[in-house]
């Protein structure tokens, strides 16, 4: 089975703490690394148009990931979603593919598009089990 992680640099550890507790379990997972700091660097360093491809780059790649998953998980601790992430649930309803979310979103227009909700990589696991039950 395999699942792509979304959400903000702001969890990252948390998020990262999660994707691997879901790869232990032997799932494949795909969750955002954000990269060195020499990365981060170089892009901080860029000019708005290095900028611009670096972040297209991140961006079409994360679709990419999701087009090839069975499952999309938002980790969106404190029912917050930036834009990257809001885009990328978006993407992945209309292709059809599932999407978990950790918690309630505290935007409707997000909220409305998760098929269910789980508050840790156990439950998260265990509701993959349900929906192929």
């Amino acid at each position: 089975m395999r699942i792509t992680v979304c959400g903000s640099l702001k969890f990252k550890s948390e998020m990262e703490s999660f994707a691997k507790e879901l790869i232990s379990k032997g799932l494949v997972v795909r969750y955002p690394t954000f990269e060195s700091q020499k990365v981060a660097d170089s892009y901080l360093n860029a000019d708005p148009q290095t900028q611009k491809v670096m972040v297209m780059g991140w961006t079409y790649n994360h679709f990419q990931w999701i087009k090839e998953s069975d499952y999309v998980f938002v980790f969106n601790k404190e029912g917050k979603c930036g834009n990257s992430t809001t885009l990328e649930i978006g993407y992945a309803k209309a292709l059809g593919i599932p999407v978990v979310a950790l918690e309630h979103d505290e935007e409707m227009s997000r909220e409305v598009l998760y098929d269910d909700f789980a508050e840790s990589s156990k439950e998260f696991i265990q509701l993959l089990g349900d929906f192929h039950a």
